[in-house]
């Protein structure tokens, strides 16, 4: 199933008021930055302002406005997936069945490798993990011994699961919401008193979930899912989604010299403009990790964690903030009833190391952005599967504790229009979301992958492919992974993903903590990071912004041509120095400073290139 063609220029349609508007003020901001630099010395440089016309022809052609949507509403018909993969009841029954059995299946490897009470050296082998086990909440400060942890056994007592959102009329005739009634429909009250189920709202995301108990007849869930389309529901079967790390392999090698791609994406430099250290407590960006769960006790992460003081200074079995979650204290669990975040899988935490293990505490490796506050949200388990079901959920919390990254490392060959309708709303909230590509070696415009796929025609999404070393310093020093999934239309970009050193619980890697993973979910929490930085250079960045920025500043790899959309990797330097553009902070750094790996990267604003097309038109 494709996402959509290719996006078209916003000008086709007209937009909102609210557009106009924003519109307008982006024109009044850029004429008077205009009056502002236009006076500035640098200006009068002859080759300055050929630079930057040449800029405007490669940025304009044809002397188009770019212009990225944020809104369901204004994409065209056709741009979006807005009916499910299976639409038919009968076929949606199979798939909910087929995805009970898959997840039952889990959790019985999940119950037998908890009773051989593998440790990490089975599971390095046999791909199942040791797991974590469930302890009472226990201050940041204090450290609870890991090895001593158990699996978590995903709760398994509803296996049948629906997931339900709003049908999108194809003309003006209104449909009714069935999501915005569900809760106080008799829907809810034939799944939870004649059924035996439940049925879940989440709000920010726009999707109903309904669970089932296993011997719900093929008959009441026919009769089920038609009263739900019959009152504008689009319902579909959950999936089964796995996380995307290739490799568990442990190296006791030092740590800070193997954090190789820090150099070819330009962090270090990005570190002498902004660091997530140098900006308010309050203003230190929220990112999400929605994985295996993070280890919240690990020495170079307990940190960073954002943890929630009302959860900890209230009424254990109480959701004391109302987010609709008890006791998440360190982060939220969504396929267990502990709420324990703790990772019984390795993947996560390696993930959230990488985005924001503790910067310069002169301990074991340093994330991205230094000093993030950290969401973990569990909802892959210990086999390294979740369900498309939990990861909504994830979302759903994670917006609700304020994040504005959310990394997913993870994916499945199963599009779900309730992902993408949850992926797309986060868009109001200012949210955006980084996807792996995956690591089939497979063209995903062809054999499409989610949630990375629908970062062709969401703009608050943005999907990363696996780059590896394959030579000497300079562009040609890089190639994409062996392993890593690709596509010129549904992957955005590459980042270093091979052989990344990062945190994991000390069970995975008893001499340090620390250990060597590779595969496209190494490569994403690298982006995660880097937009972690630009949003602490300016908070105000919406998410169409940011993948703009993050394109811009792109430097070219030859062997990623036709590859990847951008035909490159990021640079952090230019991210961070537009950002600060962005918000009005002046930072020029010389020519000299762009180079990187022996390539010239230029990266400039809509503001700056309208200028420099006017200022070449001004009087010497």
């Amino acid at each position: 199933m494709r996402v959509g063609a290719d996006r078209q220029q916003s000008d086709a349609s007209p937009g909102s008021n609210a557009e106009d508007r924003h519109s307008i003020k982006c024109t009044v901001d850029s004429v008077c930055l205009l009056f502002f630099l236009a006076a500035r010395p640098h200006m009068a440089r002859l080759p300055c302002r050929l630079l930057f016309v040449a800029a405007v022809a490669l940025q304009f052609p044809g002397g188009e406005a770019l212009h990225l949507r944020r809104d369901l509403g204004d994409l065209q018909s056709g741009k979006l997936q807005t009916e499910p993969a299976v639409s038919d009841t009968d076929q949606i029954i199979a798939g909910v069945r087929q995805a009970a059995k898959e997840f039952t299946e889990q959790v019985e490897v999940v119950k037998q490798a908890r009773q051989a009470g593998r440790g990490h050296d089975e599971y390095a082998d046999d791909n199942i993990a040791p797991s974590l086990k469930e302890t009472p909440a226990v201050s940041i400060a204090s450290e609870q011994p890991t090895a001593e942890l158990v699996p978590q056994i995903p709760d398994q007592e509803l296996p049948l699961r629906l997931l339900i959102v709003d049908r999108e009329s194809d003309d003006d005739s209104p449909i009714p919401s069935f999501v915005e009634t569900a809760e106080e429909s008799d829907v809810a009250d034939h799944v939870g008193k004649e059924l035996g189920g439940s049925l879940r709202t989440l709000n920010e995301t726009g999707v109903v979930v309904i669970d089932l108990p296993s011997n719900t007849t093929d008959a009441e869930l026919r009769n089920l899912i038609d009263d739900a389309k019959r009152r504008g529901g689009l319902v579909e079967p959950d999936h089964v989604v796995k996380a995307f790390d290739t490799s568990r392999k442990l190296s006791d090698d030092p740590l800070l010299p193997r954090l190789w791609g820090f150099d070819e994406l330009n962090v270090k430099r990005a570190w002498d403009l902004m660091t997530t250290a140098d900006v308010s407590e309050d203003n230190r960006p929220v990112v999400c990790v929605a994985d295996s769960g993070v280890d919240y006790l690990h020495p170079d992460l307990k940190s960073n964690i954002y943890v929630n003081e009302k959860e900890l200074n209230g009424t254990p079995g109480v959701d004391d903030d109302g987010n609709g979650q008890v006791d998440d204290i360190f982060g939220a669990n969504m396929i267990s009833r502990s709420n324990d975040p703790q990772d019984d899988q390795s993947h996560g935490t390696h993930v959230a190391g990488t985005i924001g293990a503790h910067g310069n505490n002169g301990m074991g490796v340093t994330g991205v952005a230094w000093r993030p506050k950290i969401v973990p949200c569990k909802f892959i388990g210990a086999d390294g599967t979740g369900s498309v079901s939990a990861a909504i959920r994830c979302i759903d919390y994670c917006v609700r504790r304020g994040a504005k990254v959310l990394n997913h490392s993870w994916g499945g060959p199963a599009g779900s229009v309730a992902l993408l309708r949850a992926l797309n709303r986060t868009a109001d909230s200012g949210v955006v979301h980084v996807a792996a590509a995956g690591n089939e070696r497979t063209n995903i415009d062809i054999q499409e992958v989610y949630p990375a796929a629908y970062s062709r025609t969401l703009d608050n999404v943005i999907s990363v492919a696996n780059a590896k070393r394959v030579g000497p310093s300079g562009p040609h020093s890089l190639g994409l992974a062996r392993s890593s999934n690709y596509g010129k239309e549904n992957v955005q970009v590459a980042c270093p993903g091979t052989d990344i050193e990062s945190t994991v619980p000390a069970v995975y890697s008893p001499a340090g903590r620390y250990a060597s993973k590779s595969g496209t979910s190494m490569a994403a929490p690298a982006l995660s990071g880097i937009i972690a930085l630009m949003l602490a250079a300016n908070p105000e960045l919406q998410p169409h912004e940011i993948k703009e920025l993050v394109h811009r500043s792109v430097k070219e790899v030859p062997a990623l041509v036709g590859k990847v959309a951008w035909a490159g990797i990021p640079d952090a330097r230019v991210c961070v120095e537009e950002a600060l553009a962005a918000r009005g902070v002046e930072n020029t750094p010389r020519p000299a400073e762009r180079a990187s790996g022996g390539s010239f990267s230029l990266c400039v604003s809509t503001s700056v290139l309208l200028l420099s097309l006017s200022s070449l038109l001004l009087p010497m």
